[in-house]
């Protein structure tokens, strides 16, 4: 498999065409209709791909990630590379 891009500022996510989602009380489960594969979100995840999904980039979505849970900088662009790289090796987001 080839490596994905780096993940920069400006870089912009989209959900996979072959995703489903189910937000309920804040978390999301998401379905990718073709493989079967499934992945649960926790709050902070499902915020995370609500802002993908509104077209934002990454420095965007760490500044929401920041408003929203109170965390550093250095904290949200952590847990939004990790969980990024994670969804994107699973085949879940796509660049933009």
């Amino acid at each position: 498999m080839d490596n994905p891009p780096p993940l920069l500022p400006d870089s912009r996510y989209v959900p996979s065409p072959d995703i489903t989602v189910r937000v309920l009380d804040g978390e999301a489960v998401l379905l990718n209709v073709q493989t079967g594969a499934y992945f649960g979100l926790n709050k902070v995840g499902t915020h995370i791909w609500q802002l993908y999904s509104e077209g934002k980039s990454t420095a965007e979505v760490v500044d929401g990630v920041c408003l929203r849970f109170a965390v550093t900088v250095e904290r949200a662009e952590a847990d939004v590379r990790a969980f990024t790289e994670r969804l994107v090796e699973r085949g879940l987001l796509a660049t933009r």
